[in-house]
């Protein structure tokens, strides 16, 4: 079933349909969801979008539509993440774009490359991992833009598999759930 509920910490339950009026859940399944460090919510679901959520009464702040306006070319979402500097991330078929605020779009990143990233995780602030078909990448933030700095591939027994998610931990380590199994990178 299509749509949104949210029960709250009375017991009450909300609930918005893609075809309620005031505040219209996707027309598509929601995939990704992200609490951002303010409190709102965020989630995405391919060819539906992106929108952001009050999580205490659930009215859309913004709703960015999929399509060139919103800066979401490809209408598949893989992987959504809040970056440390509070706005969301996307990736997709068409690589990462990152929310700009001021503009109200999202906009690609220059220095990830355009190929398909299946999921995504920061490292703190400056360092990025994508997972990719080709591999594992990690990127660190320089003046200059991103950077790749280390790639894992299958040579080093990282199977060309999508992720279903990256996920760092406090010793740095990354951990990437597959269909296959598994998989930490130190």
């Amino acid at each position: 079933r299509r749509g949104l509920l949210r029960i709250g910490t009375d017991g009450a339950i909300d609930e918005w349909t893609n075809e309620d009026p005031a505040s219209p859940a996707p027309p598509t399944q929601i995939v990704q969801m992200a609490l951002a460090a303010d409190g709102m919510l965020w989630l995405a679901a391919p060819g539906g979008g992106v929108q952001q959520r009050d999580p205490a009464n659930g009215r859309i702040l913004q709703d960015i539509v999929a399509g060139d306006a919103g800066g979401l070319d490809a209408v598949d979402i893989d992987a959504m993440v809040i970056a440390p500097t509070g706005e969301p991330w996307v990736a997709g078929h068409d690589g990462v774009a990152r929310y700009d605020p001021v503009q109200r779009r999202f906009q690609p990143i220059p220095g990830l490359g355009r190929e398909r990233v299946h999921a995504l995780a920061f490292d703190g602030p400056d360092l990025l991992w994508l997972q990719r078909l080709s591999g594992l990448e990690r990127y660190q933030r320089a003046p200059e833009g991103w950077k790749r700095i280390d790639r894992v591939e299958a040579r080093h027994g990282m199977p060309a598999v999508a992720a279903a998610g990256v996920f760092v931990d406090v010793r740095h380590r990354v951990w990437i759930p597959t269909s296959r199994g598994l998989y930490r990178w130190e």
